[in-house]
């Protein structure tokens, strides 16, 4: 189940969040397509925030019941999301999957999230059929447009041995160098999501056909095939002040017209019972 919970930053809250999330620091990571931040909820040398986190505190002391923040996430960013579940990257035997957040800070509207009525509750994973290229990425080239490189890993050999050739399609300076030798550094880092091609983990599939129409209209980025054996459940819509709730283990992607979107997304655990 999903919750919307209307209107519970104002303006000055969401600017002063913006600007954190703006302002670059030692916590942000900036690459062409993705910039995000991941503060403590406190800081545990301080015994406070270093964010503007008091706008969220009263919410969340509110709404959610014996909670643990597992990770906050500022994010600005222009990629579409597979089908995926923000569930546990680690074992934590005393604890249980709870819930994740999501607060929309600016974007362009209409847009929304669409969720699946089906759940994972294993490690977090994206749910895709079609082949990965975990080092694939899609780089701004010199003729004002963008070439997508299947395998940066590749690419970096090139400029090494054959820099004239990669030279056609990219300004090949220092700058260029670093920026593809940081994007390696960030693949190399643990996966943190698994692949998931086989569903039969999944709750609540089915065989019945999924329905074009609706993938067409809420996330026509992911492959149809993709969507087999899923049922669709509702798309959420994003509105500045309000608070979007849901379990950790619930399945959903990024909706469409996703150009320069600012959130923040914090996952939680509780204790087991």
């Amino acid at each position: 189940m999903v919750e919307v919970y209307k209107n519970v930053l104002s303006q000055q809250a969401i600017d002063d969040l913006l600007s954190y999330l703006e302002q670059q620091d030692d916590e942000t990571d900036a690459r062409p397509d993705f910039v995000s931040k991941h503060p403590d909820w406190i800081d545990p040398t301080q015994q406070q925030a270093t964010w503007p986190q008091h706008h969220l505190q009263e919410f969340f002391d509110s709404v959610l019941k014996d909670y643990i923040v597992d990770q906050i996430n500022f994010v600005k960013s222009d990629i579409r999301y597979p089908l995926h579940a923000d569930t546990a990257l680690g074992n934590h035997d005393d604890l249980e999957l709870y819930k994740g957040i999501l607060i929309p800070l600016k974007f362009v509207p209409p847009y929304g999230t669409p969720f699946f009525n089906n759940h994972w509750f294993g490690r977090g994973a994206k749910f895709t059929r079609q082949p990965v290229d975990w080092y694939g990425y899609e780089l701004k080239d010199r003729h004002g447009g963008t070439t997508y490189i299947k395998n940066l890993k590749e690419l970096r050999q090139q400029i090494d041995n054959d820099v004239q050739e990669v030279q056609k399609d990219f300004v090949v300076d220092q700058e260029f160098i670093d920026l593809v030798d940081y994007l390696i550094s960030t693949r190399d880092g643990p996966r943190r999501n698994q692949i998931i091609s086989d569903y039969k983990d999944l709750t609540n599939t089915t065989t019945e056909p999924f329905p074009d129409d609706i993938r067409s209209q809420y996330f026509d980025h992911v492959p149809l095939e993709d969507c087999q054996g899923l049922k669709f459940g509702e798309y959420v819509e994003w509105n500045l002040g309000d608070v979007i709730v849901w379990d950790r283990s619930h399945i959903h992607a990024t909706g469409p017209n996703s150009v320069g979107k600012h959130w923040i997304f914090i996952l939680t655990y509780r204790r087991k019972r």
